[in-house]
């Protein structure tokens, strides 16, 4: 199914040569109390800006957008959440869009691994991108954490 979700973003105008400017998700990411790791900013230098048209999760006639911008994100959730989404995971997080009629807000690991949230739910959408869009668009369930 990766290659449906590598068709997704393809759709989207992601390639594999892309590479944006980020500099307005930086200055916008710092003065939110954000500090932008390498991983974090190469994956907004190949993927910011896109928005994905996915399925709606669980409602089989119906679409959804995956939002990669973090200033999205940032003006829907408060840094001091994501403080606490960091404290569950064990890492720090870098908000990176919103997905699910921009009520969840997606978010990279330092690792790399994508989550989403809303209030008190967090869940581990996948390893990366891709995997996250497989899981979205099939409805997958993705482990609470």
């Amino acid at each position: 199914m990766k290659n449906d979700a590598l068709m997704l973003m393809e759709k989207s105008g992601w390639s594999e040569t892309r590479n944006i400017n980020t500099k307005i998700y930086e200055v916008a990411l710092k003065n939110d109390g954000y500090k932008i790791n390498k991983l974090a900013l190469g994956f907004l230098k190949e993927y910011g800006g896109l928005e994905v048209v996915i399925p709606a999760f669980r409602r089989p006639d119906a679409i959804d957008k995956i939002y990669i911008n973090p200033i999205k994100a940032i003006n829907v959730v408060y840094r001091g959440t994501v403080i606490e989404y960091e404290k569950r995971v064990g890492e720090t997080m870098t908000v990176i869009g919103l997905t699910q009629n921009e009520q969840l807000v997606l978010m990279i690991s330092e690792s790399g691994m994508i989550y989403a949230a809303i209030d008190s739910y967090l869940t581990l959408l996948g390893s990366d991108i891709f995997e996250a869009i497989e899981n979205m668009s099939e409805s997958k369930e993705t482990p609470e954490i």
